[in-house]
């Protein structure tokens, strides 16, 4: 930054990224709550029952009928998100993953001003795909972000000026 305008326009660039982010999740958050609104016949009773026989420690009919609500709707958003997966082709497929991850270290190395080389980054890279835990969860964000370009293309977005109170007014009443 060599003067007042260049950190002003990297502000304003920074928080337009900001912005833009909370307005995607708002996005998202909303398409979700509509395709949950889905109709679904799911056998309850038998569903219940399952759910107490599965594991060592399986949860008693009393914690299930307690959990339900919660459970019933994270297997609802599974079966949605299966059949997005499945008939629009968002599957995440290893070399996006790897790719994905040396981006992600190529980032948070650079945030600490470290740069890294491509063998460099991938090296490290796989290293962090080998936990199961933290490649899981690249590949959730991965498929989130292929979830997110497919909505933006199957719905119409509807794009309003506000300030960011209302929006964040209306970004809380989604959820």
């Amino acid at each position: 930054m060599n003067n007042e305008a260049d950190m002003r326009s990297k502000i304003e660039e920074d928080l337009k990224g900001l912005y833009q982010r909370d307005a995607d999740t708002h996005f998202f958050n909303t398409v979700t709550d509509h395709l949950m609104k889905t109709k679904m016949n799911m056998p309850e009773a038998f569903m219940k029952k399952w759910i107490t026989q599965q594991g060592e420690k399986a949860p008693s009919m009393e914690e299930v009928e307690e959990q339900w609500p919660n459970t019933e709707k994270a297997m609802r958003w599974q079966l949605i998100e299966g059949k997005l997966v499945r008939e629009h082709h968002l599957h995440v497929h290893k070399e996006e993953l790897v790719a994905h991850a040396v981006a992600m270290v190529k980032s948070r190395m650079a945030q600490f001003g470290q740069m890294m080389d491509d063998a460099q980054a991938e090296q490290l890279a796989m290293s962090v795909l080998q936990n199961r835990e933290q490649s899981e969860q690249l590949s959730e964000q991965l498929l989130q972000d292929k979830m997110m370009a497919f909505f933006k293309g199957a719905f119409t977005l509807k794009t309003s000026k506000s300030t960011y109170a209302d929006f964040l007014k209306l970004a809380n009443s989604n959820k």
